[in-house]
């Protein structure tokens, strides 16, 4: 993150200026607390979105997701206690007459420095509305100030419909409505936001270890997708500040320009909405253990994180300038998985004679990856906007491109350019990208990837779950596959059968659990491994494919049955 003292307002500008995020209204003035995801923005909250989705419910198989209303009747919010308790201190500036939240100002009025204020009053936060043509007390309805009572109202259909027990978790990601007295710093508090929460039902003597457990994975995730581990902290809450529902919870903070502030919070809610919304519907909302024979209440263990909230640290993490041959460059470092768009293909001309080819290129990405097309203005400065927001490549058809079948592709962080055949150009991006745990969604079919085997031949068979790990020359082993998802790993490894080891990728520590099959012997040796794109010479590689099919999360599934031959790995995300 850049070190300049405006960094809010240079990351507000660059949302503006390069199409990210818009004042609603902006025609009429605005509206306040109230904001538009223009068309960068717009797939830089879905990345968000997805990869946080892909986290909670693609890669796990105790996790279901749910989408529920967004409004609720009045029945909903009186069990779950939000009617009497969903409340902020409210004061108003004796002076100015504006009104604040009394716990965020510090006794002195922001506007005009005043510190005589009205007595402070509560507040409720939860915006009231009429359903249908008819007004009165029988048409009322709230907007949900959360997702989560949501997922309590529909506990009983998913045990039931999902043949679920527990431990497992119900996820969504949605809008939620708050009435914010003073929304404030840009889109970290507004009155209209996203949420992505996930209710996590445990029987009640395991609530403590699965609490500590999503403390840890939450905060992997920032870490994985790129915010700087200095940028993070954990904040346990004081017994006295705890919410009305909660036994325990512990923030993720963020290190934002005004300071440390909350990105997202992991509480143990117990068993208090389970309870309260039985009590108050009158249905069971209850777990049969058939095994022990007894009927239980299950607690629950809630992450709930914001997406807009989450977005913005990101762009403040990756938001920098640097001096580039005496001009400020800016540049957002975004996670590949986290960029608008991944590649940007650029002819270097508009004349006639690069169009198909540059289409030709553009098509070959295109099913892979978000990309943009873009002509206009010199080469040089259109490097310079795909730096400002945050495409890790550009990829320049020029003259030379139509004799040689060859384009250049350049590193956003690094800026370095290498020449690359348009036929290995697919090939190469994945092969570059995968030690970044980017994920594609389409299948390649037979595309050759040359793979380090310092440990014997790569077999491949039905279901295509193969991997191969070794410390060799990039010569030693050539393998042709279609895989759906690469991930790789760096840094040394000291492996055996089924042997858990900590692990660096990309700075951030991880966890590889490994199965090793050859002909049903397990192989134990793996020296060093070291990361570089396909083809490259280095000492050693670790690559991991892993179809689709046979999706396995590591926590909770078997790799050896998935495939009895070669090297099954796969990480998954545990801080250390």
């Amino acid at each position: 993150m850049s070190d300049t003292p405006d960094i809010l307002e240079s990351v507000i500008n660059l949302c503006k200026r390069r199409g990210f995020i818009f004042p609603s209204a902006d025609i009429y003035g605005g509206f306040r607390s109230t904001y538009d995801y223009g068309p960068l923005g717009v797939l830089m909250l879905r990345n968000v979105k997805n990869s946080w989705w892909r986290s909670m419910v693609q890669m796990r198989d105790d996790i279901v997701g749910l989408d529920a209303a967004i409004l609720s009747p009045p029945a909903v919010w009186a069990a779950s206690g939000h009617l009497a308790t969903f409340t902020d201190p409210l004061v108003d500036c004796l002076k100015c007459k504006e009104r604040w939240r009394e716990d965020k100002i510090d006794g002195v009025c922001p506007k005009c420095g005043n510190t005589t204020f009205t007595e402070s009053r509560a507040f409720n936060l939860m915006f009231k509305t009429q359903a249908g043509p008819i007004e009165g007390e029988g048409a009322t309805a709230y907007l949900r100030p959360e997702t989560a009572q949501g997922i309590f109202t529909n506990f009983a259909n998913v045990l039931t419909t999902m043949r679920r027990k527990p431990p497992f978790g119900i996820a969504q990601i949605g809008k939620s409505f708050r009435n914010e007295i003073t929304p404030q710093n840009f889109v970290f508090r507004t009155r209209e936001f996203e949420q992505m929460e996930m209710e996590y039902f445990v029987p009640p003597a395991e609530a403590d270890e699965w609490y500590r457990y999503w403390i840890d994975a939450r905060y992997n995730w920032y870490l994985d997708l790129g915010i700087p581990a200095d940028r993070l902290r954990l904040f346990e809450h004081p017994q006295h500040d705890l919410s009305h529902y909660s036994r325990g919870t512990t923030d993720v903070e963020f290190a934002y320009p005004w300071g440390w502030d909350e990105l997202e919070g992991i509480a143990n809610r117990g068993d208090y909405d389970l309870t309260q919304h039985s009590n108050a519907s009158g249905q069971k909302l209850e777990f049969y253990d058939q095994t022990a024979n007894e009927r239980y209440t299950p607690y629950v263990i809630e992450p709930a994180a914001g997406a807009t909230r989450a977005m913005m640290a990101f762009l403040l993490s990756a938001y920098e300038e640097e001096v580039v041959d005496g001009e400020t460059r800016s540049v957002l470092r975004l996670d590949p998985r986290l960029a608008p768009y991944q590649v940007a293909v650029l002819p270097l001309s508009k004349k006639p004679e690069l169009e198909a080819t540059s289409r030709e290129v553009l098509g070959l990405l295109r099913p892979y990856f978000m990309c943009d097309y873009d002509v206009t203005q010199s080469i040089g400065k259109r490097y310079r906007r795909q730096d400002e927001v945050g495409t890790p490549l550009c990829i320049t058809v020029d003259f030379d491109s139509l004799d040689d079948r060859a384009v250049t592709v350049r590193d956003r962080d690094t800026m370095a350019q290498e020449r690359i055949a348009i036929s290995d150009l697919a090939s190469y991006v994945i092969g570059l990208w995968a030690r970044y745990g980017v994920w594609f969604a389409k299948s390649l079919t037979t595309t050759p990837l040359v793979l380090r085997n310092g440990i014997g031949d790569l077999r491949h068979g039905a279901g295509f779950v193969s991997t191969l790990i070794g410390d060799g020359d990039p010569n030693d082993g050539e393998s042709t596959a279609e895989f759906h998802e690469v991930r790789f790993c760096d840094e040394g490894l000291d492996l055996g059968l089924a042997q858990k080891v900590n692990v660096q990728t990309g700075g951030h520590r991880q966890q590889l659990r490994s199965h090793a099959r050859q002909d049903g012997e397990p192989r134990r040796r793996i020296r060093e491994s070291h990361l570089r794109g396909a083809g490259d010479r280095a000492t050693g590689s670790a690559v991991s494919v892993i179809d689709r099919e046979a999706h396995a999360h590591p926590a909770v599934s078997d790799l050896d049955n998935v495939h009895d031959r070669g090297v099954l790995t796969e990480l998954h995300q545990n801080r250390v």
